[in-house]
């Protein structure tokens, strides 16, 4: 699991955005991805590897990637994430 919190506005909306993408339908290619998201191939092999890091299983499947949990569970999974990673960050500054 990566130890690295990255607090970044866009990067937030854009693993927010992909949970909702990932969980409707049999699944999105890389390139509907990338349009999607206007994100290069690179970012969104980040952004897929940060939600298996989250414990977001993400499948690949003959239709494109896809993740089993509905959006509203991604989405909380990642808000809490960064929720206990900021209370981390803010009770070691307080110190």
């Amino acid at each position: 699991m990566s130890k690295t919190l990255v607090v970044d506005g866009n990067h937030l909306k854009r693993m927010m955005q992909l949970c909702r993408i990932l969980s409707s339908g049999g699944g999105t290619t890389l390139a509907q991805l990338r349009g999607k998201l206007k994100a290069s191939r690179r970012t969104v092999f980040r952004d897929l590897a940060a939600l298996g890091d989250l414990g977001i299983k993400v499948d690949l499947g003959d239709k494109g990637y896809r993740i089993k949990q509905s959006s509203s569970v991604c989405r909380k999974m990642i808000a809490d994430s960064h929720t206990k990673a900021l209370n981390r960050l803010l009770s070691t500054c307080l110190k």
